[in-house]
């Protein structure tokens, strides 16, 4: 039996950006749960987020999309808490915020080092 390939067809023009489903900075995708660098200290409700001071002195909350890239950003001794994105109001009135900023990588000389006890 020969095989034979197969019969040309035409290809598919490329889609233009207005097609994209890439990112939209002003719409970003935010998943259902996200990783939050934690400070390792439970509290009365269950586990503390760390938050960061930024250079404008806003507070930020550093959020990501998967545990891989919270240890790629910020090292792997940084203790995460696993929190629902439905439930960032509540977490923002027990620990106030300005901003969420997602994925982002923080300067190494800033990570957490390994406790050693």
């Amino acid at each position: 039996m020969l095989l034979t390939p197969p019969e040309q067809t035409e290809t598919a023009p490329p889609l233009g950006d207005e097609d994209s489903l890439g990112p939209d900075p002003d719409h970003p995708f935010v998943p259902p749960a996200l990783y939050l660098p934690a400070t390792g200290v439970p509290n009365a409700q269950g586990t503390e987020i760390e938050l960061r001071r930024l250079r404008d002195g806003r507070m930020a909350l550093l959020a990501y999309t998967a545990v891989d890239r919270l240890v790629k950003c910020m090292g792997p001794h940084q203790p995460w808490a696993l929190f629902l994105t439905e439930n960032l109001n509540d977490l923002a009135e027990k620990q106030p915020f300005d901003v969420i900023m997602l994925d982002q990588r923080i300067p190494q000389e800033l990570w957490r080092q390994k406790d050693r006890r």
